[in-house]
């Protein structure tokens, strides 16, 4: 499968936009665990039933727009989309460095459940040790497992996608301070994002990163300060 941010013929037609719209109205889950610290940072799983979609494509390009409405926008709910805003979302975000310079690498199913059991435990674990909660409670930093916005003191399996069948996966991005996959299973599109202090990896091109890291360079970071942009990004 791959990326369609990331084809030279990749356009916005009548038929990209009214997929989109139609795909923003089914429903899905989304689980989140928030820490409000760099580590272990942030979790977004996002579960759709497969029965919704017309094919995986739809599934994935759908899924990439709700996950950016989630990171960048106050208002996630994606069915309020207009053709103006799927548009806007489309070129200011997929189309201009947050998912056009990403290729998607085919994995083993198992690999994916592997990684995601490993994430869900470790985010249980900070959760279960942390003795400060009371103080992001305190300054309304949004802090623990959530499931569609609403907190969950503790979920009966630490890991909610464990018991998916998986029949195909994809990596996106696969660092280590950030991971981003999409996976197929017998009932769902899946779609997981982990991030160690903010979405950097998804919001910097690889070209202005350190080298094997998602960490913005000293070059590019003063570069955004000036706002000295020499490349058409």
């Amino acid at each position: 499968m791959k990326n369609p941010f990331n084809q030279p013929a990749f356009v916005i037609t009548d038929t990209y936009i009214q997929r989109s719209l139609e795909a923003a109205t089914f429903p899905l889950t989304v689980y989140t665990g928030l820490t409000g610290k760099e580590l272990p940072g942030e979790l977004y799983v996002l579960v759709a039933q497969k029965s919704k979609f017309r094919d995986a494509q739809q599934a994935l390009i759908s899924l990439m727009q709700r996950m950016l409405v989630l990171l960048v926008s106050e208002i996630d709910e994606f069915s309020t989309y207009d053709e103006e805003a799927i548009t806007g979302l489309t070129m200011n975000f997929c189309l201009a460095g947050w998912y056009n310079e990403l290729e998607y690498e085919e994995i083993p199913g198992d690999y994916f459940m592997k990684e995601a059991a490993f994430l869900f435990q470790v985010f249980k674990d900070h959760f279960d040790r942390d003795l400060n909660k009371e103080d992001l409670f305190e300054n309304n930093v949004p802090y623990g497992f959530f499931k569609n916005d609403q907190p969950v003191e503790g979920f009966e399996k630490i890991n909610p996608i464990q018991d998916e069948i998986i029949l195909q996966s994809y990596s996106l991005v696969n660092y280590s301070d950030g991971q981003y996959f999409f996976a197929i299973s017998e009932e769902n599109y899946i779609l997981l994002n982990w991030q160690s202090g903010g979405p950097m990896h998804l919001l910097v091109k690889p070209s202005k990163r350190n080298p094997g890291s998602l960490l913005l360079s000293k070059d590019a970071f003063k570069e955004a300060l000036s706002g000295n942009n020499k490349e058409q990004e």
